[in-house]
């Protein structure tokens, strides 16, 4: 089965498009959402752990 995507006459193109779109699109990304959620987490911890430690060290300098 070729992939014509711009032949709007042919009677399959939305069947075609359908495909595209479940399979190439949509299973993309549900293939990088796990990598995504995981490595928020870990730019995130490592973040909050940063500005935690420098927010200690100068409410001590202050003091």
């Amino acid at each position: 089965m070729e992939l014509h995507l711009s032949n709007s006459k042919d009677p399959y193109f939305l069947d075609k498009w359908k495909s595209v779109f479940l399979y190439d699109i949509l299973g993309g990304m549900v293939e990088w959402v796990a990598i995504a959620v995981v490595g928020g987490f870990i730019v995130g911890f490592l973040i909050s752990f940063i500005c935690l430690y420098l927010r200690e060290k100068m409410l001590k300098i202050i003091e």
